[in-house]
């Protein structure tokens, strides 16, 4: 997020189709996922994927999906290439996600979700950040396979500007329609996996994993040209069908809890010395939304400061009916529990905070006991 700004950030999903002979060096590529799916012919599901790859490079077009993001200050390190740096921590390393408490990674989609969508395994990262600087650099994330030259490889691939592997200082030009004018980032998901309802099932997918932003005002997404936003989220909701999964059904249950003025809506203001004061958490840190009624799926539904769904507590009570959800938006309280988020944002593991793990172990420990209580 800019961090002198006080509007929301943007994020566009927009597919599109791409003429095959836009791929860069693609009939080098093309070879490479021949030479893949060759070399792995024992492997059933690798050939299959490979197989699939190489009928996907012998169309005339490549579905593309752009995602992008605004108000934000783009990927800063493209021109160091620096271990580190949010370019390097998005584009290049593995296991690490964006720094800072209020980071949601890249738009809050886990690295390796773009490339789960690639029926290619190959995307690219389009840049302006605040400087001004513009960088573009490709990543395919494929299988080892041999090579008359150079034996057998890595299985990963890299487009950048040299074979020092660092980006190129331009923006990249896939959509033709489409032209940044501010900082910035652009992911572009070559191969894109079809699927039927595309829209609907994005819209969905953002309502379910960003209703708190949304509500709060602190995220603006559109989908193929449609906005969803504080303004025209209750719209979509009211197109939801309850029945249709428990999943839907909790999601407008939750809704109510931010967006009613119930009476019996209970809101709870963190107490530090009920919970957190030893950890240095501050009164108010978080909030906690609660509702009993008949029906409801006796969850909390979490998120921290950057609005973004990160699990569902259960297990909390086997007699009562309610929902709930918790948002964790103080300074040191968001800090610490994103200490302990995977990359893919929607679980905390204490383990990862190497020497640490006991007193994490006990954060979270106690942080489940305060809600059951």
């Amino acid at each position: 997020i800019v961090p002198e700004s006080n509007e929301p950030v943007q994020v566009e999903f927009n597919l599109f189709s791409l003429s095959r002979e836009r791929l860069p060096d693609i009939e080098n590529f093309h070879s490479v996922i021949r030479k893949c799916r060759d070399s792995n012919i024992d492997e059933p599901d690798a050939f299959k994927f490979f197989d699939n790859a190489d009928k996907v490079l012998q169309q005339s077009t490549i579905e593309v999906l752009r995602i992008s993001d605004y108000n934000t200050i783009g990927l800063e390190g493209s021109d160091t290439c620096g271990k580190g740096t949010s370019w390097s921590r998005l584009v290049k390393e593995s296991g690490s996600s964006n720094k800072g408490q209020n980071s949601g990674g890249s738009f809050g989609i886990g690295k390796s979700a773009a490339f789960a969508c690639s029926d290619i395994r190959t995307v690219f990262y389009s840049s302006l950040d605040k400087k001004g600087i513009q960088s573009n650099f490709g990543v395919a994330k494929l299988v080892s396979y041999e090579d008359d030259v150079m034996g057998w490889t890595t299985g990963i691939g890299y487009y950048s500007e040299n074979e020092r592997f660092v980006a190129i200082q331009e923006l990249a030009e896939f959509d033709l329609d489409y032209e940044r004018e501010d900082s910035g980032t652009d992911i572009y998901v070559l191969g894109m996996h079809q699927s039927d309802n595309f829209k609907e099932t994005f819209i969905q997918s953002v309502l379910l994993d960003f209703l708190v932003s949304l509500v709060k005002g602190k995220l603006i997404v559109k989908v193929q040209g449609e906005t969803i936003d504080n303004s025209s989220l209750a719209g979509y909701m009211s197109r939801l069908n309850p029945y249709e999964s428990e999943e839907v059904k909790s999601l407008l249950d939750y809704y109510h809890l931010l967006a009613s003025a119930d009476p019996k809506i209970i809101k709870i203001c963190l107490d530090s010395d009920i919970y957190g004061k030893n950890y240095g958490f501050k009164d108010g840190e978080c909030t906690l939304y609660l509702k009993e009624q008949e029906g409801y799926n006796r969850k909390v539904l979490i998120t921290r400061s950057a609005g973004m769904r990160i699990l569902e507590l259960n297990r909390i009570s086997g007699s009562i009916e309610f929902t709930g959800i918790m948002i964790i938006e103080g300074p040191k309280m968001s800090e610490t529990f994103k200490a302990m988020e995977v990359p893919s944002h929607d679980a905390w593991e204490p383990g990862r905070c190497r020497g640490e793990q006991r007193y994490y172990t006990k954060v979270l420990s106690d942080f489940k006991k305060y809600i059951k209580v």
